[in-house]
């Protein structure tokens, strides 16, 4: 139901950014740059190294992140506000060391809901 809700949350982001950018899409005739307004495309088209790359880093954020919460950091939990600081950086330090080859596009749902909103909607070329 989680996932749902945010790939869902991300589709209807990107409905939202189609509507601003609406009088654009007929007059860009780059279809990659079109897609870049909704999500990531690699920086070289290699299936299997961008797929380990996404995994490697997806795997990064959510053992990392959630190893924030755990009583093995801190058996009192975090202090109020550094937790979502902790994933701030974290998503910082995994994009500068992986987001080069794919984009930074770590969070799933975060690059497929988007994805899935450019591929129905009526986008000129």
């Amino acid at each position: 139901m989680f996932w749902s809700a945010q790939i869902l949350g991300g589709f209807t982001g990107a409905s939202l950014v189609w509507l601003v950018y609406m009088p654009h899409w007929k007059v860009t005739p780059d279809a990659e740059a079109k897609l870049a307004v909704f999500c990531n495309v690699p920086a070289i088209r290699n299936l299997p190294a961008n797929l380990m790359t996404e995994i490697i880093a997806t795997t990064c954020l959510i053992v990392v992140g959630f190893s924030f919460g755990s009583p093995a950091v801190s058996s009192t939990g975090l202090p109020i506000g550094f937790g979502p600081w902790l994933w701030g950086v974290l998503v910082w330090a995994i994009g500068l060391g992986l987001g080069g080859p794919t984009g930074y596009a770590i969070n799933p749902a975060r690059d497929f809901g988007p994805r899935a909103a450019h591929a129905v909607l009526p986008i000129s070329h």
